[in-house]
């Protein structure tokens, strides 16, 4: 049973410079990994021990490349991760294989191992799941969980990126049984350890650095080209930050000013 399920790390070639730190981690706080992994990317070469690679020879959607990555994927299930999630503490494999076992036992389609949102309501007697509820938002969000591969499949609409895929499909996946590990309560996120622990936020944020993971980074003595990405500023924090506590209202009037700025900075360049 646990030789059916493999590690895809989802990945497009033009984040190619993500692919080291990632390893990096994930080497480092899993180091007996028992699993087969699979870097996932459009076409691009990566050569690293034990690293496997799945190509969709496509750049089209994000649905579209994902659908054909998990049509070539040799394996009933699947850990999923992103490129950009990269791993902070240790991962205990007999966790991870008692969650697999739990998910057999349930015959559950999907199973949050990073709880970014938590479960909705507890799960039969247990005490590390919980089920997500149907129509719940961010049902199928993509944070790292185990997945039943034709659930996935089955769930993916060629023309959506994966923004479009985490609210649309929550709908879509109804009929389906959802469980996640269950959040702490105290405290944040980040302080806390769970089967699959990362950074939080994402280390690229539309496309930059998260100035905390390159300093993470840099304290391992780990080379990033910030002329090829470049790292969020504080403005962009502070302004992220605000359009987040926007209502929708506001967020609609920031968007339109942000699409007139970067129109006009076209024209300029051209």
């Amino acid at each position: 049973m646990l030789n059916n399920i493999g590690i895809v790390v989802l990945s497009c070639d033009k984040y190619y410079d993500l692919w080291n730190p990632f390893f990096y981690f994930f080497e480092k706080y899993w180091a007996d990994c028992p699993y087969p992994i699979y870097l996932a990317t459009n076409s691009r070469i990566y050569l690293r021990n034990n690293i496997k690679q799945i190509h969709s020879n496509k750049f089209t959607t994000w649905s579209d490349e994902t659908f054909t990555i998990l049509e070539k994927y040799p394996h009933d299930y699947l850990i999923y991760f992103q490129d950009d999630y990269l791993l902070t503490k240790k991962v205990d494999t007999s966790i991870i294989d008692s969650l697999f076992k739990k998910m057999i036992l349930y015959n559950a389609d999907y199973l949050r191992l990073f709880p970014l949102p938590g479960p909705d309501h507890s799960f039969k007697n247990e005490t590390e799941i919980g089920i997500i509820n149907k129509n719940a938002p961010y049902r199928t969000s993509t944070q790292c969980a185990i997945w039943k591969k034709n659930t996935f499949l089955s769930l993916l609409q060629k023309c959506e990126t994966n923004w479009d895929f985490e609210i649309n499909s929550p709908s879509r996946s109804n009929d389906y049984l959802f469980l996640s590990v269950v959040k702490h309560t105290k405290d944040h996120i980040s302080t806390h350890t769970y089967p699959i622990t990362y950074y939080h936020k994402t280390a690229v944020f539309k496309g930059k650095w998260m100035p905390e993971v390159i300093k993470m980074c840099r304290e391992e003595g780990l080379q990033i080209d910030t002329n090829y990405r470049k790292v969020e500023t504080n403005f962009e924090r502070l302004y992220g930050t605000l359009y987040a506590a926007s209502p929708k209202t506001l967020q609609h009037v920031y968007d339109f000013i942000s699409n007139k700025y970067k129109t006009l900075l076209t024209k300029r360049i051209h």
